[in-house]
């Protein structure tokens, strides 16, 4: 039989090396020997008889018409000597299966990039169903930032509804990672491939998937009918991640989120914000209008004294006005002592996405209006409790905001903003969005970020009614 051998050829191909071995097959270093071209070819080790070769051809045809950037590409396909086999993109990188755990940041990117080439896959009928560490190759820039993520294996993906392919001895391979409904021999679904990237960006944070360290059967078991243990369990500095992995690690595919891109949206919203605010709290009547203010109390009775002219006030009250010009001074000082917390504000107001909050010292009655305006450097800054659109954006102004800034108002549900990831993001705005969730409310931004821009996006700033701008 003729197997590929690094220096001899197989299919046409020039063979240099063994770039992997997994439990679906091989892959190699080849030269396309018309194009002059490096490929990776990839042989799989299933048996390729009965009516193998033509679903074999029929998914793989499928698979190369699909055009994403996070999707490998695949070119050329073929059976030789009984071995089913496929050339595909070669991408310099390394894949996640040995990688460290990684921050809550990058792993956010990584999800949202996987998860937008899966959606894609997904809405052209093409279910992956091994979506783990070992299938995402991310590729970083020189100064360690994500350039690129691509979603390996497609190859052996299986149509939706189609018949299985896969070999009979893959599947415990890739147990760790299995919904519970490819387990028991349902559907294959997209949400399944949802269940699969969870596990993968909880390994990703914890540095070991949902069940770990447990024999086959105890597995199997464990994934049919267990609640995986929450995230914190595994980092407690994760605990506000528990509630999106409950989710997307649900037993009920029903249950979980509708997309990977509302999971990758839920995650990069509930992530911890690790920046350091400058809390700005505006005071009425001394640091400029500021109509949603409330009116302050009437002063007490005045003293009976001797009529004075009109026209010109006498020395006692230029000396009172004086004083109240003062003490206004005073207070505007200590509020922003008290703001600021004596933290360096310098630095924050250069960072990109340096946040500032702003609301009235109280809330009148009628307040409802909340909003976050964002400007084109990603400066936030966060208003709650306005009596209408029109008083917060005048607030806004007094914080620099104007027309080339981005905004969104609302006074129920959240909003977001979202800036587009990699290099060279710095060329490409901030854009904010509402939704009724903070998990709807990122992937709105995130979505219209990424057809203004034409870049993958990740959510850098959220805020929901009844949040503590604290």
């Amino acid at each position: 039989m003729n197997v590929p051998v690094p220096g001899g050829v197989f299919a046409g191909y020039e063979v240099h090396s063994l770039l992997g071995r997994g439990g679906m097959g091989s892959v190699f270093l080849v030269t396309n020997p018309h194009l002059n071209r490096r490929e990776a070819l990839k042989v799989l080790t299933v048996d390729a008889d009965g009516d193998f070769a033509a679903r074999f051809a029929a998914e793989a045809r499928t698979v190369a018409s699909l055009d994403h950037p996070g999707i490998v590409t695949v070119y050329h396909h073929g059976i030789t000597d009984d071995l089913p086999w496929f050339t595909m993109q070669y991408l310099a990188g390394e894949d996640l299966a040995s990688a460290d755990r990684l921050p809550v940041d990058q792993v956010a990117e990584i999800v949202g990039r996987a998860g937008a080439a899966l959606d894609y896959a997904h809405g052209r009928g093409v279910v992956h169903r091994d979506v783990k560490p070992a299938n995402l190759m991310v590729a970083r820039g020189t100064d360690g930032t994500i350039e690129r993520v691509t979603v390996l294996d497609f190859g052996i993906a299986r149509l939706a509804g189609a018949s299985s392919l896969t070999a009979a001895n893959t599947f415990v391979g890739t147990l760790s990672y299995a919904a519970p409904e490819n387990i028991s021999g349902r559907r294959d679904s997209p949400a399944g491939d949802q269940y699969s990237l969870a596990c993968t960006a909880y390994e990703l944070l914890t540095g070991r998937p949902p069940f770990a360290g447990l024999p086959t059967p105890a597995l199997l078991n464990a994934q049919l009918s267990q609640s995986p243990p929450p995230i914190s369990a595994a980092s407690p500095a994760l605990g506000g991640l528990d509630a999106v992995f409950a989710r997307a690690l649900a037993k009920d595919p029903a249950q979980r989120y509708r997309t990977c891109g509302d999971f990758a949206a839920a995650l990069a919203g509930s992530r911890p914000d690790t920046r350091q605010p400058t809390l700005v709290g505006p005071v009425p009547g001394l640091t400029g209008p500021h109509p949603a203010a409330p009116s302050p109390p009437p002063p007490p009775p005045p003293t009976p004294s001797a009529p004075r002219s009109a026209s010109r006030p006498s020395g006692t009250t230029v000396t009172v006005s004086v004083i109240t010009i003062l003490l206004g001074l005073a207070v505007i000082i200590a509020a922003i002592v008290l703001a600021t917390g004596g933290e360096d504000t310098g630095s924050a107001a250069t960072s990109p996405t340096s946040v500032v909050t702003a609301a009235p010292t109280s809330s009148p009655a009628p307040a409802q209006v909340w909003g976050i305006v964002v400007s084109p450097q990603g400066r936030v800054v966060r208003f709650k409790n306005y009596d209408s659109s029109a008083t917060l954006l005048a607030e806004a102004a007094t914080h620099g905001y104007d027309d080339d800034w981005g905004h969104v108002t609302f006074t129920t549900g959240c909003a977001a903003v979202a800036h587009a990831t990699g290099a060279g993001a710095g060329d490409y705005g901030y854009y904010a969005a509402a939704g009724a969730s903070r998990a709807e409310a990122s992937q709105s931004a995130v979505h219209k970020s990424e057809q203004a821009t034409g870049r993958t996006s990740t959510a850098v700033s959220t805020l929901c009614v009844g949040d503590a701008l604290s």
